[in-house]
C-alpha cells in the first residue's frame, strides 16, 4: 500500500477505545480518566466515498492533512478519577446526537452531543460498566454491558417512546428513575 496517507490526533492521555460517529464526521475517544472526547472530523470525511474522491479530484484538500487539533467536546463520568479498565462509548438516539458511555462506578452516563450537558445517569449494574450500544433501529433503546455479568436493557418510558418530551428524537428526562431496566441477560 505505497499510496496510503494517514493522519493522526495526538491525545492528553492514554486511550482505551476510539468510536466513529454513523456518518464519519465525529470520533469519540475514550481516555483512561473517565473521560470522553468528541472530535470533529469535518464534513468531507463524513460525505459519501464517492463525494470525498470527488472533492479530492476538484482540488479540494486532503481532509487528513487537517485533523483537528483539540476535542469539540469533553464529557466527564465517575468525577474524572482515573480508571483501570477499558471502557467503551457511542453515539446514538435520533441522528446520533447523544453520547453514551460506561464507568467504573456501576453507571451509564448519557450526554447531548452538542451542548455536552449530563442528561441522564443509568443506575442498576453492581460492577463496572464496559460497554454501551445504542440500538440504531430503535433509538429509544440502549443496551449495557457490566462486570456484574449482566448485560441490560434500558428503555425510555412509554409517553416518550410515543413522542411526548422528546426533543432532538429522544427525551431528556427518558430513561432515568423513572426507567429502570427493561431486563437483564
Amino acid at each position: 500500500m505505497s499510496d496510503q496517507v494517514e493522519g493522526s490526533i495526538q491525545e492528553e492521555e492514554p486511550l482505551t477505545s476510539v468510536v466513529l460517529s454513523h456518518d464519519g464526521r465525529y470520533l469519540l475517544t475514550n481516555l483512561q480518566c473517565h473521560t470522553v472526547h468528541l472530535w470533529d472530523l469535518g464534513s468531507t470525511l463524513g460525505s459519501s466515498p464517492s463525494d470525498l474522491a470527488a472533492a479530492l479530484d476538484h482540488g479540494e484538500p486532503d481532509p487528513l492533512t487537517a485533523l483537528p487539533t483539540a476535542p469539540v467536546m469533553q464529557y466527564t463520568a465517575n468525577a474524572g478519577r482515573q480508571g483501570r479498565f477499558v471502557l467503551r462509548s457511542g453515539f446514538g438516539g435520533s441522528d446520533g446526537r447523544f453520547v453514551v458511555a460506561g464507568s467504573e462506578d456501576c453507571k451509564v452516563y448519557l450526554w447531548h452531543r452538542d451542548s455536552g450537558d449530563c442528561l441522564m445517569t443509568l443506575e442498576g449494574h453492581t460492577g463496572t460498566v464496559n460497554a454501551v450500544s445504542w440500538n440504531p433501529a430503535y433509538p429509544a433503546m440502549l443496551a449495557s454491558a457490566s462486570d456484574d455479568k449482566t448485560i441490560r436493557i434500558w428503555m425510555a418510558p412509554a409517553s416518550l417512546r410515543r413522542g411526548q418530551g422528546h426533543q432532538d428524537g429522544l427525551a431528556l428526562r427518558g430513561f432515568g428513575s423513572a426507567a429502570s431496566p427493561l431486563g437483564q441477560v
